[in-house]
C-alpha cells in the first residue's frame, strides 16, 4: 500500500472522508495521485494502481497543435511554479516581478500566494491550471460517482484561487 492509498484511509477513518462510503483523496504537489474509497473500502484495482490519475492523458495545445500528455506532466505545483517562472520576463513592471526580484529561482508556492488576487499575470496562470484540473476532475467523479474528493499537498494554499475556477468547472460539466 502507498502513501496516498494511506491517506485516503485516513481520511476514511479520521479526516473529512469520515462517514463517506464512497469518495477520493487526491494529493497536489510534486506528484498528481489519488486514493481511492469505494463502499468503505480502499479500491486498489486489478494491479494496484487504482487512482494513479496522473497517469490519464490530457491534450495541451503546442506549437498550434493539440498533443496528448500525462496529467502528472503538466498538473503539479512544481509545473505551476515552472510556468509563472517561464512567463516571468514578459511581465516586468508586474508585482510579482518585484516580490520574485525577477529570479525565477523564487518563483514559490509562497511568493504565489503573496500575489494572489493583485493585478498579477499569475492569477491567470492558477486559474488555467485549476480550470484544467477541474476538468480532469470531472472526469475521474463522473467515472467513479463518488460523493466526495478530498483534496491535499501544496495545491491547498492557493485556497480558493484553485477552488473555485474548479468547482465551476465540475458545476458546468457534471450533471449531479
Amino acid at each position: 500500500i502507498n502513501d496516498i492509498n494511506l491517506s485516503a484511509i485516513g481520511e476514511k477513518e479520521y479526516g473529512a472522508g469520515k462517514g463517506y462510503q464512497n469518495f477520493a483523496f487526491i494529493r497536489m504537489d510534486t506528484g498528481l495521485a489519488s486514493g481511492i474509497i469505494l463502499k468503505n473500502r480502499l479500491y486498489q484495482g486489478e494491479n494496484k494502481a487504482a487512482g494513479e490519475i496522473g497517469f490519464a492523458r490530457v491534450p495541451v495545445v503546442k506549437n498550434g497543435k493539440v498533443e496528448y500528455v500525462q496529467a502528472e506532466s503538466i498538473m503539479t505545483v512544481p509545473m505551476l511554479c515552472e510556468d509563472i517562472g517561464k512567463r516571468l520576463a514578459d511581465h516586468p513592471n508586474d508585482l510579482f516581478y518585484s516580490v520574485t526580484c525577477g529570479d525565477v529561482q523564487n518563483v514559490t508556492v509562497e511568493n504565489i500566494v503573496k500575489v494572489l488576487g493583485t493585478n498579477s499575470y499569475v492569477n491567470e496562470c492558477v486559474r488555467e491550471f485549476s480550470v484544467r484540473f477541474g476538468y480532469l476532475l470531472a472526469n475521474m467523479v463522473a467515472t467513479l460517482d463518488v460523493m466526495l474528493v478530498v483534496i491535499g499537498g501544496d495545491i491547498v494554499k492557493f485556497d480558493n484561487y484553485f477552488f473555485k475556477p474548479v468547482r465551476n468547472v465540475l458545476a458546468e460539466t457534471l450533471p449531479f
